[in-house]
């Protein structure tokens, strides 16, 4: 299960795990505290130090620290707008709007406000119901349907494509199509790179070739 911005939110991400456990999904509910504890922001910063100090793990520590940095820092008020900052200054605009686009979408009050904004005043429930799948980690409806419409594509083309006759491959590279005819035996059976190759005798039937003629298929 991947991390959720609701999950770094204390009061509610505690009420998420209860209702996990009470209804009997104590591995939701398990990794629900475990996202709790590595991205809530006081929270994830005393986890790591106890990994760091009281049970010698470093790299625990370092996962913690990472998984905050990489992914809850940017729903943290003071500290997304901070990095948004440094990005900006730093000529990364990019990744300054990704960061305000993060903060907007996983602030648990900001995500709601925006939320409603889209819902009512923009009119666009398409876009309020994929903020609230960000904040709640929910895989988004839209974006399922664009890939089974791919797939599905992809299908239509596949069986589309016709299936190669084996008939007109040259007898030599076996991939491109013959389209060189060996005289005098008459052989249709080279394409026009392996022509180049065999000037001696036909390959099927050993005859001296002492003219081409290039056949068009």
């Amino acid at each position: 299960m991947s991390s959720a911005p609701i999950d770094s939110v204390p009061l509610v991400s505690q009420a998420k795990s209860l209702f996990q456990a009470i209804t009997g999904d104590l591995k939701g509910a398990s990794q629900t505290q475990e996202n709790f504890t590595k991205g809530c922001p006081v929270v994830s910063q005393v986890r790591a130090a106890v990994e760091d100090t009281i049970l010698q793990n470093p790299e625990a520590a370092s996962k913690t620290r990472n998984h905050f940095i990489s992914f809850s820092m940017d729903h943290c008020l003071f500290l997304s707008q901070a990095k948004s900052l440094v990005q900006v200054i730093q000529g990364d605009a990019k990744g300054a709007l990704q960061t305000q686009e993060n903060f907007t979408k996983g602030c648990a009050v900001v995500s709601q406000a925006r939320s409603l904004v889209e819902s009512t005043i923009l009119r666009d429930p398409t876009a309020a119901a994929k903020t609230q799948e960000y904040f709640l980690g929910l895989k988004s409806p839209s974006q399922t349907s664009t890939n089974n419409v791919k797939e599905e594509d992809e299908e239509v083309l596949w069986e589309q494509v016709p299936e190669r006759d084996p008939n007109l491959e040259c007898v030599v590279c076996l991939s491109a199509t013959k389209n060189t005819l060996l005289l005098p035996c008459k052989h249709l059976c080279l394409c026009s790179a392996c022509s180049n190759k065999i000037t001696e005798e036909c390959p099927l039937c050993k005859t001296k070739i002492e003219s081409k003629t290039t056949v068009f298929i």
